[in-house]
C-alpha cells in the first residue's frame, strides 16, 4: 500500500474516533475497550473512560475486566455503587462468581452500607452455604465493617457449615491475634 494511501485512511480513521466494541469479536473487543479506558483513565479523562466502560458493559456484561475497571473509575469519581447494577446483572447469568460478589462486598463496604453489607453476604452464603469462600472473603470487610468480634463469629460459622474446624481457622487464628486474643 502506497504511504499516502496509508496515511488518508489513518487519518480517516482519526476522525472517526474509537471503532465502536460492536463492530469487533467478544474477546478483542472487550481487550481494545480495557485498553482503550485504561490510557483514558491513565490521562485523568474519567468520564471518557467511563463511557467507553459502559459500553462495554452493555455489550458485554459478563466482562468481569469491565466491571472492575467501572469500579474503579466510579470509585475515583466517588461514585461506587453506580456500578451495582452491572454486578447484579452479571451476577444473574453468574450467580455463585465470588470475584464479583465480592466487589459487592467491597462497595458496600466502602460506601458505609452496612446493612446492605449484611444481607449480599448472607445471599452469597445462601448460594453455597457449605463453601468457605463466602466466609473467608466477607470476613474481611466484616472487620471494617462490623468490627473483629462479629468477623470472627462469621469464621466461626463458616467453620460450622462446612463441617471442617480446620477450614478457616488460619483466618480465625489471625483475627484473634488482631484482637489481642490468644
Amino acid at each position: 500500500m502506497r504511504p499516502t494511501i496509508l496515511l488518508s485512511i489513518l487519518a480517516c480513521l482519526a476522525l472517526v474516533g474509537p471503532v465502536p466494541v460492536l463492530a469487533q469479536d467478544g474477546g478483542a473487543a472487550e481487550a481494545q475497550a480495557l485498553r482503550e479506558a485504561g490510557a483514558l483513565e491513565a490521562r485523568g479523562w474519567l468520564d471518557d473512560a467511563e463511557a467507553v466502560l459502559r459500553v462495554l458493559m452493555e455489550e458485554q456484561p459478563g466482562s468481569v475486566g469491565g466491571l472492575f475497571a467501572l469500579e474503579r473509575v466510579l470509585r475515583s469519581q466517588g461514585r461506587p455503587m453506580e456500578v451495582l447494577p452491572f454486578t447484579r446483572r452479571y451476577l444473574d447469568s453468574f450467580p455463585t462468581d465470588g470475584r464479583v460478589r465480592y466487589l459487592r462486598l467491597r462497595v458496600f463496604t466502602g460506601i458505609d452500607s452496612t446493612s446492605a453489607l449484611a444481607r449480599e453476604t448472607e445471599s452469597w452464603i445462601d448460594l453455597r452455604p457449605s463453601d468457605p469462600e463466602p466466609y473467608r472473603e466477607a470476613s474481611k470487610l466484616w472487620v471494617e465493617a462490623f468490627g473483629g468480634e462479629r468477623a470472627l463469629d462469621l469464621l466461626r460459622r463458616g467453620q460450622v457449615a462446612t463441617g471442617d474446624p480446620a477450614t478457616l481457622a488460619t483466618e480465625a487464628g489471625d483475627l484473634l491475634l488482631r484482637l489481642g486474643r490468644p
